[in-house]
Formats: structure tokens, sequence, C-alpha cells
């Protein structure tokens, strides 16, 4: 089998060659910008990946305290909502 070198293009070589160069940064270059809700956030890289569990159970537990915290108030407002539209009612 014949390889007929002579028909491929030089600035098709240039841009396999290129494309590479894009493949091999994506690979090994990563980001460290997390999309979290309305903002972009950067996580700070670490040597032991305990510590960046630890700091995200840490940022876990904080926000289920607030969802506890937000639930209740939310319970507390329909309770007045249903007190207030029941003394209405028979009003």
């Amino acid at each position: 089998m014949n390889l007929n070198l002579k028909n491929i293009n030089y600035t098709s070589i240039f841009l396999f060659i290129i494309f590479l160069f894009f493949i091999f940064i994506n690979y090994f270059i990563k980001s460290n910008l997390v999309y979290a809700g309305q903002v972009y956030s950067e996580i700070k890289k670490t040597d032991s990946s305990e510590q960046l569990f630890d700091s995200s159970e840490t940022k876990i537990e904080f926000l289920r305290s607030k969802i506890d915290d937000l639930s209740r108030k939310r319970n507390s407002i329909l309770k007045e909502i249903n007190r207030i539209e029941e003394h209405y009612h028979f009003i």
C-alpha cells in the first residue's frame, strides 16, 4: 500500500498540530472556577484531599443549618397566614 504524501496539504498538518495543542492544554490545565448559583467561585488547590473534603463538609453543614432555619421561618409564616385568614374568615 503506497502513501501518497504529495496530496497532503501543509495547512491541514498545521491545523492538526494546533488541534492537538488545544487538546493538550485542555487535558493538563484544569480550571479552578466553579459555577455556584449566580456567581463563579475559585477553588483553592490543596495538597491534601482530606482538607478539601473537610472544608466542603463544613460548608455543607452550614448550608443545611441555613436551610433548616429558613424552613422553620417559612412554617411560622404559613401558620401566621393561616391564623390571619381564619380570623378574617370569621369576621
